[in-house]
């Protein structure tokens, strides 16, 4: 996707920018708890994370808010919900 080619670029505002317009497009059309919104979420924790300047607190927030959705979602033992948990550390 757009965002991930941005990020493995280095264009981390630009490709933040395009994560987050995901996220309200996600958000919008399948609300606030769906696999989706949770995909997104964890990809921006991502990126905050391995910024040039790491924004450590940001990415912890979005993991944790993926995390949560996932949980709830999809059962503690999922896949998605071992990657979030591996992102967090």
């Amino acid at each position: 996707n757009l965002g991930h080619i941005q990020y493995r670029g280095g264009q981390y505002d630009d490709a933040i920018a395009t994560y987050n317009s995901a996220l309200r497009v996600a958000r919008h059309r399948h609300g606030m708890y769906h696999p989706d919104v949770a995909s997104t979420l964890n990809c921006l924790g991502v990126l905050h994370f391995h910024m040039l300047k790491a924004e450590t607190e940001k990415a912890m927030e979005l993991y944790l808010e993926s995390l949560a959705i996932r949980r709830a979602i999809l059962g503690e033992d999922h896949r998605d919900v071992a990657t979030t948990l591996n992102n967090i550390g």
